[in-house]
């Protein structure tokens, strides 16, 4: 896949602003979309055209070094049609990861930029 993650500015913890994701805009093979399942839960959802879905939970995330998302392994939970494409997946796995990675520099806060990235995504089946 090759699309954009989605960070936005807003105010850090020890004071001033930091870019945190937001959300994610990818379109994978067979055409199923990446996104959030609302903009900051950081809850991931792959939707197929069937309308088959499931959702993540984080099991394991491996820094993939400087620029770069961290490689994920997800737990999967159907959250669309019973039967299709992704109906019967337990986990999702993102390595391979190139970019993505938040920026660096402080903005105004409410500020949406788009980082591009690539990564492999497996989905396993029961």
């Amino acid at each position: 896949m090759s699309d954009h993650a989605l960070h936005e500015c807003k105010p850090a913890a020890g004071g001033g602003h930091a870019f945190a994701q937001r959300d994610v805009a990818a379109l994978l093979g067979g055409r199923i979309l990446h996104s959030f399942v609302k903009p900051g839960s950081g809850t991931p959802q792959r939707v197929a055209p069937d309308r088959s879905a499931v959702t993540g939970t984080v099991l394991t995330k491996t820094p993939n070094g400087d620029g770069n998302t961290p490689a994920l392994g997800l737990k999967a939970a159907r959250s669309g049609r019973c039967h299709g494409l992704l109906a019967d997946t337990a986990e999702i796995l993102r390595p391979n990861t190139v970019g993505g990675a938040a920026p660096t520099d402080s903005r105004t806060p409410g500020t949406v930029v788009g980082v591009r990235y690539r990564a492999d995504c497996v989905f396993v089946q029961h």
